[in-house]
């Protein structure tokens, strides 16, 4: 959609927030994932209201802020909402949108510092407890006097949604499952070569972000069946930033590996195995990972260098098997 063909009406931010479920009671992390995703399907079924307003900014201005932003995956990422109408944020994409608004944040000539200071904050509270989410839709004019709120929903532009929302979707022949969390720094790798295959597709392949909970995406790759699916994370072996090596899912569980994930990935790859003709678990090495921290050089080219070998991908792709160098 070009600038010029963008309707009149407004963009709202609605957000699944701890307030809706404060309790005196030290809830496990587990249960707390389930908690939230039942509240949000309540609400979906209409049965629960439990979603708050956090901002709202006219959708021409809102066109002109994320304009204003550097090319790049945050650019992308909102300009999504023009696109599709609708995005969620989690805690896979906060790094990434608040090392872009930061100088909007800090900037009090900026048309856009609240704003930004504003989602910045709100990216914050996701990192402390990442079952927050949020929503962003756009309303036209037509739409805004009824006050409609969102409908639960996955991230809607992924272009693998066509393919799941199929009743009997066909075999994929390759998949790349990203793993990490793109506001810890360097654990951003899986998620940017995730954000690079949807800016730019890849003939043979298809993409989905798992983030830091790859298991809560599992139904979708059985669903897909691939014959070959590649999982790109950080991984922590010891080695300079930026290398990349090949790991044998069954030696995962042996191995050291840094994880910022819900479950090991070891057991993600085991329930997959009776799906997926073949599974190859691709690591790059990390620098620092850390909240708000940016992408180390090295690890950025590591993740463009995957992109680059996938369209010809054979074998082991032309990466080395780690070898407990």
């Amino acid at each position: 959609m070009s600038e010029s063909s963008i309707e009149t009406g407004k963009v709202i931010f609605w957000s699944l927030r701890q307030k809706f479920v404060d309790s005196d009671d030290d809830i496990p992390e587990d249960a707390q994932q389930v908690m939230y995703y039942s509240l949000a399907i309540g609400h979906h079924v209409g049965m629960i209201d439990c979603l708050k307003t956090e901002l709202e900014c006219p959708l021409d201005g809102y066109q002109a802020w994320v304009n204003a932003l550097p090319e790049g995956e945050a650019r992308r990422k909102l300009q999504g909402l023009i696109t599709f109408g609708e995005i969620n944020i989690d805690s896979t994409h906060t790094n990434m949108l608040a090392l872009a608004l930061d100088d909007f944040a800090k900037d009090s000539d900026s048309p856009y510092q609240a704003w930004s200071a504003t989602l910045i904050q709100l990216l914050g509270e996701i990192e402390q407890e990442p079952a927050i989410y949020l929503i962003v839709k756009r309303q036209p004019m037509s739409d805004v006097a009824r006050q409609t709120q969102p409908s639960f929903s996955m991230e809607t532009e992924s272009s693998t949604e066509n393919l799941l929302l199929s009743e009997n979707p066909s075999p994929v022949q390759n998949l790349m499952l990203a793993v990490g969390n793109s506001m810890m720094g360097d654990d951003g790798a899986g998620p940017m070569l995730f954000d690079l295959m949807q800016q730019t597709p890849i003939d043979g392949w298809v993409a989905i972000n798992g983030g830091s909970s790859p298991e809560s995406v599992s139904h979708q790759v059985r669903a897909l069946k691939p014959q070959r699916l590649l999982i790109v994370d950080a991984a922590d072996i010891g080695l300079a930033p930026g290398e990349i090596r090949v790991i044998d899912p069954d030696d995962i569980a042996e191995m050291f590996i840094m994880s910022t994930h819900n479950l090991p990935l070891n057991f993600l790859i085991d329930q997959l195995k009776a799906d997926v003709g073949e599974i190859i678990f691709l690591g790059i090495q990390p620098d620092l990972v850390g909240f708000y921290m940016p992408m180390n050089d090295k690890v950025i080219a590591a993740v463009e260098q995957v992109y680059q070998a996938l369209p010809t991908w054979e074998g082991l792709g032309g990466f080395r098997l780690f070898e407990g160098e």
